[in-house]
This record gives C-alpha cells, structure tokens and sequence, in this order.
C-alpha cells in the first residue's frame, strides 16, 4: 500500500530543500551506522552550518518495534550565546497512523520557547520531520544552530506508566463511592 503522505511530505522537501542556503542537515545515532530510533540508540538531528535566509530541510529516520514513543530535547543557539538566531523555528513529524506532531521552538525574536517535549510513535515505522524556520543575522548573533536529539521510551515502561494511571483513576473513583 502507498503512503500518500509519506510521498506527498517527500516531494516537499525536494521541492523547499532547493531554497535553503544552508548545509545539509545531519542525522546521526548512537551507533554510528543506518539511523534507527531504538532502546539504547537515540537519534540526533542538527546543523551547526546555518546561514541567513529561510530554513526549509528535513529526513527521516526509523523506528524499532520496541518503541512506542519518544522524549525529544531541542537546543537553539548561536556562538554568541544571546537570542537563538532563528525565527519561528517548527519541528513538524508526520508518522503513518498518526495525526502530524508539530512543535514551536522559537517565537518571531528568535527566543527559544520549548525546550523538550514527549512525541508519539508508533512502534516498526518511519518517522518523516521536516524543520523550517527563518535564519537572521545580527550584531550579537554569530553562527544560528539547532540540535534535536530524541531519546527513546520502550514499550514496558510506557504500559507500567499507563496501568499506573488507570489504577489511580480506580482509587479515585473508588473513594469518591465510598465518601
């Protein structure tokens, strides 16, 4: 079966890469060989090679069957170290099965505004990102950069965390009966 989403975020990239001054992006894991989000493997993207203009790149990466999600830390900054050097950065995920994940990092000063949050992934598929934004120079900004490294959560402890919360919604309504 075609993924149409898949193919439709890939002729994307190829369309918007072409405007981007800017290095290639670079996606590396623990590892060092093919990129697979996997218990003990995490995944790093970034570029440290920006320059001014709009920021359009992205890739993809798979994913083990034993992970069902992700907690993802993200670092925006400039050699400087003021003000990130990066407008309106957004960190979109587009997974088979689930809605687009996007996220906000910088606002329009260039401020970074998220600094981690938690992405769903289904387990044994291939996660598409794409990371845009506008990349500006100034007289305290030096070279604009961005990491993103994901740090996958495996399966048992994510079904540890969701009989945990199921038992306390128990206990709640159990003393809510009782009172």
């Amino acid at each position: 079966m075609v993924n149409f989403k898949a193919l439709a975020i890939a002729a994307a990239l190829a369309v918007f890469a072409p405007l981007s001054a800017n290095a290639a992006i670079e996606l590396t894991d623990e590892d060092g060989g093919p990129v697979l989000l996997s218990i003990g493997n995490a995944v790093n993207i970034e570029n440290d090679d920006l320059t001014s203009g709009p920021l359009a790149e992205g890739g993809s990466f798979d994913v083990d069957t034993n992970v069902f999600g992700a907690g993802v830390t993200l670092d925006v900054q400039n050699s400087s170290g003021e003000t990130s050097g990066i407008r309106d950065l957004l960190v979109t995920f587009t997974i088979a099965g689930l809605a687009d994940q996007e996220f906000t990092i910088t606002d329009a000063t260039g401020e970074q505004i998220l600094d981690n949050f938690f992405l769903n992934i289904l387990p044994g598929v291939e996660v598409f990102f794409s990371v845009a934004g506008e990349v500006f120079e100034g007289s305290s900004i030096a070279q604009a950069e961005y990491n993103i490294f994901i740090d996958p959560v495996p399966l048992p402890a994510a079904g540890l965390i969701f009989l945990t919360g199921l038992a306390g919604l128990g206990l709640a309504r159990r003393r809510k009966v009782a009172a």
